[in-house]
């Protein structure tokens, strides 16, 4: 019984034996795998990065410069109230003060109303739209209109 007992031991001493050189084995390639990892990450992980970096900062670049050229073109096709109320002056069936001139100032704070009337080529046409525009209103606005 003692043998049996040595054998056991024997074997369980082999096996604990085993499992710490398994156990070694598995940390070894572990800690192996993880220098691996570490290099990469110091020379070709950097660079990777940089390289994103870089790919998104050429981008931003490249949408701040679309914009401001958005910006430019835009603000050179519009034109400014001034312009327009030039435009205005010129015309002798709308008197300083009357109801159409004062229609037409309110016209002018919309960006989209003073391009308009800015490419309208007459003199006529631009007054045809003035009162069109204020004929729409009153027939909208019944309260509203001045006698």
């Amino acid at each position: 019984m003692d043998r049996f007992i040595q054998e056991e031991d024997d074997t369980i001493s082999d096996d604990n034996s085993n499992i710490c050189k398994r156990r070694k084995t598995c940390k070894e390639k572990v800690e192996s795998a993880q220098k691996v990892s570490t290099n990469m990450k110091g020379k070709a992980g950097a660079k990777k990065q940089r390289l994103s970096g870089a790919t998104k900062l050429r981008s931003n670049i490249s949408k701040l410069g679309e914009t401001v050229e958005k910006r430019s073109s835009s603000s050179e096709a519009g034109c400014t109230i001034k312009e327009v109320i030039d435009d205005l002056h010129v015309i002798p069936d709308i008197t300083k003060n009357s109801e159409l001139y004062f229609f037409a100032m309110m016209m002018f704070e919309q960006k989209i109303k003073r391009e308009l009337w800015k490419h309208l080529e007459t003199t006529e046409a631009k007054l045809g739209w003035l009162k069109y525009q204020k004929q729409q209103q009153d027939a909208r606005n019944p309260k509203n209109k001045i006698k």
